[in-house]
This record gives C-alpha cells, sequence and structure tokens, in this order.
C-alpha cells in the first residue's frame, strides 16, 4: 500500500473522542498494516479479522472498514451480504470499485457506502476512517465516478430487456407514444401495452415517473 502524503483531508476533523472501528481484511498483511496505522493515529480497533464471522456479535463500532486487495475477496460464498451490510450503520471499503467488489456488493444493497482506493496514504485512510464514522458517504480516489446510483440499480434488478430500455430511454427524452410507435414499427395500442410493462417492471405508477426515475439514473 502506497505511502503517499497528501493535503486531500488534512484539518478536516476535529477530535473530540476516540473514533472506534471494525476491520475485515482476507490478506494478514493488510489487516496488520491498515490496524497499526488506524491505532497509532488514535483509532479504537475494536475487532482486526480475515472474514465477517469472526467480528463478534455484540461489536458495534463507528465504522466497518473492509480492506479488499482484489475484487471479490471480502464476502466469502456463505456470507449473507443483505444482512451484514445493515448490521453497521457507517462502512468504509479500502480497495476497487470495479464490478464484483465490496464497494458495489455493499452499494447495490444501501446508498451511504464509503470508498477509497487501495493506493490511498496513511494519513488520508485515517482522515477517510474519521470521516466515513460521520458522514453518510464518502468517495474518494475514482470511486465516485464508477458508482452505480440507486436509481440505476433499481433498473438493474428490474432486468429490463433491450426493447424496455430503449423505451426508458426514449421516455426520458419526452419522447410520445406516437415516436415509439413509429421506432418499434407498431401502433400506438401496442406501445400503450408495452410502457404499462414496463412500469410494472420498474414499479413506476405513470410514464412520468420512469421517466424521472431514467434521468436520475443517467440515461
Amino acid at each position: 500500500m502506497a505511502i503517499a502524503q497528501t493535503e486531500s483531508f488534512r484539518g478536516w476533523i476535529l477530535m473530540t473522542k476516540s473514533t472506534s472501528a471494525a476491520i475485515v481484511c482476507h490478506s494478514t498483511f493488510l489487516l496488520d498494516m491498515v490496524s497499526d496505522n488506524l491505532r497509532e493515529r488514535g483509532v479504537t480497533v475494536l475487532a482486526a479479522e480475515s472474514s465477517f464471522g469472526d467480528v463478534p456479535i455484540d461489536c458495534s463500532p463507528d465504522v466497518m472498514v473492509v480492506v479488499e486487495a482484489a475484487p471479490g475477496d471480502a464476502f466469502r460464498s456463505s456470507d449473507k451480504v443483505d444482512a451484514i451490510a445493515r448490521r453497521f450503520s457507517r462502512w468504509l471499503t479500502i480497495g476497487s470499485s470495479e464490478q464484483g467488489s465490496a464497494f458495489q456488493r455493499l452499494r447495490a444493497i444501501r446508498s451511504d457506502i464509503s470508498g477509497v482506493p487501495l493506493d490511498i496514504g496513511s494519513d488520508d485512510m485515517y482522515h477517510a476512517v474519521e470521516l466515513a464514522s460521520k458522514a453518510s458517504s464518502v468517495c474518494i480516489g475514482g470511486t465516485c465516478c464508477k458508482c452505480l446510483s440507486r436509481e440505476m440499480h433499481k433498473l438493474n434488478e428490474a432486468h429490463l430487456d433491450r426493447g424496455q430500455w430503449e423505451i426508458l430511454e426514449m421516455l426520458a427524452d419526452g419522447a410520445t407514444n406516437k415516436h415509439i410507435a413509429n421506432r418499434f414499427a407498431c401502433d400506438e395500442s401496442k406501445v400503450k401495452g408495452m410502457i404499462r410493462r414496463l412500469l410494472t417492471a420498474i414499479d413506476a405508477s405513470n410514464r412520468t415517473q420512469a421517466a424521472v426515475l431514467a434521468a436520475r439514473a443517467g440515461l
């Protein structure tokens, strides 16, 4: 892990009490490095474990820290990610934000996940932990641009087909039924049925709500 020093967060935190953290990391080397770094800076490390199953059930840290050397190595097949995601009130992932990473898997369940890259400096890691323990979401070093919004997660979970995605994009652009009918070479009565099925799939009450959802998802 890089030990580069930056000014990204210095001066942001006024300490009133010791922040507590629990750390999960499959790599013993990274686990020890992060734990030692945080302890040296006054963070109370309540648990430092290789898996979530090893974290004591009564452990209630200010922030749960997940350190991931590669996407997919934080959670084991037996882990119930939904339950784990809701067990702790604040989260910070240190590592990748690629598909399958802890950041993405947690973000699909709740929106207040913080994420920083693995090569963050030692001081900045500490400040990120402090910020994550107090803020709803902190994203640094490219994690924000790779983070899917809640709206996009909702659309992904609807498992829309290609035609439904296209209709949704057209609704976001303000297309009328006539425009959609011309695009799909069908009559408007068929378009109405297509839109009804789309609204049901994405749990939207009308086309305006669907358009807003699509716009917020970035379509």
